[in-house]
């Protein structure tokens, strides 16, 4: 084989072998969440989304070099399209937000607010919708949660469906 044939084969060998690994992939590239918290904005790095019979929960962690620094989790108390009321006393639809996840001596409990889903694709397992509400705290301290979103989260569905 000629010195010139085989450049070639090995450029497109190492063309095809790159181009594969490129494939889109819209759970790591598109999809995000993200809010105000207490006046700040917030971003999540890792997000975790389960779908189980009667809603989603979304597990969101923001993280500062390699430490993880703070974690949102909404439960959301339905499956279709909608707007879902955060109250305090229910078990269905509620939103936790821990500061410092290092110490995690303070978490902030969801009383009032809305959480709403703007679209359920059963097809692709993703979900999009926004979220705000007033969290407090043990001594009832509170922060607002506010313009809060997310876009495209790819769902695992759990052993209970």
């Amino acid at each position: 084989m000629s010195k010139k044939l085989r450049i070639i084969l090995v450029s497109v060998s190492v063309i095809i072998f790159f181009t594969a690994g490129c494939k889109k992939d819209s759970n790591v590239l598109a999809t995000k969440m993200s809010a105000t918290i207490d006046g700040k904005t917030w971003n999540s790095a890792t997000r975790v989304t389960i779908k189980n019979s009667t809603g989603f929960t979304i597990t969101a962690q923001q993280v500062s070099t390699t430490l993880v620094t703070s974690s949102l989790v909404i439960r959301i108390g339905g499956l279709n399209t909608g707007t879902y009321n955060v109250i305090a006393s229910s078990n269905t639809c509620l939103g936790t937000y821990t500061p410092d996840v290092q110490t995690a001596t303070e978490s902030y409990i969801s009383a009032t607010g809305t959480v709403k889903l703007t679209e359920v694709n059963t097809g692709d397992k993703t979900i999009s919708g926004t979220f705000e509400f007033t969290c407090a705290n043990l001594s009832l301290q509170t922060i607002e949660i506010k313009s809060g979103s997310f876009d495209d989260l790819k769902y695992q569905e759990s052993s209970d469906n």
